[in-house]
């Protein structure tokens, strides 16, 4: 018998009792106590009215009870169903915070936090999956070249805005086959599934390297940005994803060594590569406290009077290990490591230093041209520095002129357009190195504050092709021409490059046809010799 009827039983139980007993005991007072029939019916009939009464007050009692008791249940009930609701949703509540707080974890161990895209963790996952699967693919290790030189001069901050367009740029590129990687700073990673080989890998990294020649902007700053490529291939170059970085990465070092901007695919010979630039960064870490640079001087022949009109100044570097050593092959290593800055800094000096001689051997009107670096342009201290030289020296800010590649000029526009700005209000001539040399300037050149047009030694090259190849030289000169700059041709290696560029108007010449680049005291006899 549940509950509600046994309080039920009981309270018809208590109703039954006290009804009987009133009833009995008040007819046995009645017989006993009273004679006159007519008293007892009066009574009897007021003891009814007074049972009805006392009967309804227990009855509503009874009710008020069971009624109280119920209603207290009820709320009681009612609580505890609010407590299981609440104990409910807060276990709902955390269930859901834990599912999020294992999906950021999960995140924070897989994705990159800046952009999104998978990281080293999914990398090592995914390829360790794909090999299992018995599949090939190739691994590409991409870099933007000199990004490091934006979060020097702009910051992390600005530059991880750069990394994020940089990345919708990659996302953009992406084919159906490919999954794209972030390992960190301006490094990603790509892997290419079996496709059509070589062609569809060739395919596919033409169209990053193009994909590329579109300018990045960010906050109204305008950047263009190359990227080198090294490939791994899988199984061919390692089984292992160690083993496939390595070689990615000793492929792209490659790249950079070959002038940035391309693809290189690994193979076998490259680790002296490495091997080699372990070796260049090491020696060369001494090389300034040694003593071991030296300046030569490239002349710069003036065409109208067959007269030499200043030099470029040209680093050397002999190091008693491994010997006469190139610039090609030590300065890509200076730029890496920051090395350059010290390295450029010392080549400014010296050049000053080379035009006081100048101007004590009677020759006060000569420039000397001195290449500088994008890590030079990124120092604040870079104009300060160049003016120090000059003081120092005791030279006419307008004998030195300073040349920068058309390259850093479109990869960081804003920042060395205000330097190079400062420079020329303050005498100093600037001049475009490389133009026509894979970027296009064309559109900024009439804002750049330069003096000097140098055109890149290509142009040079191809005026022995043909009429259709001399037509880009042509046009090369006279956009300098249109600008009133003086124009120099580089790398004039024969008498028909001669005569030709100076016939378009080139105002000076540079190469071996002219000169080869001589140490100090012999440039300073070339200049004695007068006429060319």
């Amino acid at each position: 018998m549940d509950r509600n009827r046994k309080t039920a039983l009981r309270a018809a139980l208590i109703y039954l009792f006290a009804g009987v007993s009133w009833i009995l005991i008040t007819d046995i007072i009645l017989i006993h106590g009273i004679s006159d029939v007519e008293i007892i019916s009066r009574i009897s009939l007021i003891k009814g009215w007074v049972f009805v009464f006392v009967s309804s007050l227990i009855v509503f009692l009874l009710v008020s009870r069971s009624l109280k008791k119920l209603t207290a249940a009820e709320s009681e009930l009612s609580r505890a169903n609010n407590d299981i609701y609440i104990a409910r949703d807060e276990a709902a509540a955390s269930y859901n915070e834990l599912l999020k707080m294992k999906k950021e974890l999960h995140d924070m161990a897989y994705y990159d936090r800046l952009t999104g895209l998978k990281n080293q963790q999914s990398l090592m996952e995914d390829i360790s999956r794909i090999i299992r699967e018995n599949r090939k693919f190739a691994l590409i290790y991409a870099d933007i070249d000199n990004f490091k030189y934006v979060n020097d001069a702009l910051g992390h901050s600005f530059g991880n805005k750069v990394i994020k367009a940089i990345t919708d740029l990659l996302v953009g590129l992406m084919e159906e086959k490919c999954l794209l990687y972030r390992l960190g700073g301006d490094k990603f990673v790509i892997l290419q599934m079996e496709g059509n080989g070589s062609v569809d890998l060739e395919s596919f990294a033409v169209n990053i390297l193009k994909g590329f020649k579109k300018p990045v902007v960010v906050e109204d700053k305008t950047f263009f940005y190359t990227v080198s490529i090294g490939v791994a291939m899988y199984p061919e170059h390692g089984k292992e994803l160690a083993e496939l970085l390595m070689c990615a990465e000793i492929a792209l070092i490659k790249a950079k060594e070959s002038g940035k901007n391309r693809i290189v695919i690994y193979s076998e010979p490259m680790k002296s590569t490495v091997h080699e630039w372990i070796d260049t960064e090491k020696y060369l870490r001494s090389a300034l406290a040694k003593s071991e640079f030296e300046l030569y001087f490239q002349p710069q022949l003036e065409v109208g009077t067959r007269q030499i009109s200043g030099f470029e100044a040209l680093i050397r570097w002999r190091n008693d290990e491994m010997g006469f050593i190139m610039p090609n092959r030590f300065l890509k290593v200076a730029e890496d490591t920051h090395m350059i800055v010290p390295i450029g800094e010392w080549v400014l000096r010296n050049a000053c230093i080379f035009i006081k001689r100048l101007q004590q051997e009677g020759f006060p009107d000569k420039t000397v041209a001195v290449n500088v670096s994008r890590m030079q342009i990124l120092q604040d201290d870079f104009v300060e520095n160049i003016m120090e030289y000059i003081e120092l020296a005791d030279i006419d800010a307008g004998s030195l002129e300073i040349e920068v590649s058309e390259s850093i000029l479109m990869e960081m526009y804003d920042v060395a357009v205000d330097k190079l700005n400062i420079l020329k209000q303050k005498g100093i001539k600037v001049a475009i190195d490389n133009f026509g040399k894979g970027y296009s300037a064309l559109n900024y050149l009439h804002k750049l504050p330069i003096t000097t047009l140098k055109i890149d030694r290509t142009y040079s090259d191809i005026i022995s092709y043909g009429e259709n190849s001399r037509m880009l030289t042509d046009f090369m000169v006279r956009i300098g021409k249109s600008a009133n700059l003086c124009i120099v041709g580089e790398g004039v290696e024969t008498k028909e490059q001669f005569d030709y560029l100076a016939a378009l108007g080139c105002n000076r010449l540079q190469g071996y046809y002219v000169s080869r680049p001589l140490p100090e005291k012999e440039a300073v006899k070339k200049l004695q010799a007068g006429v060319f």
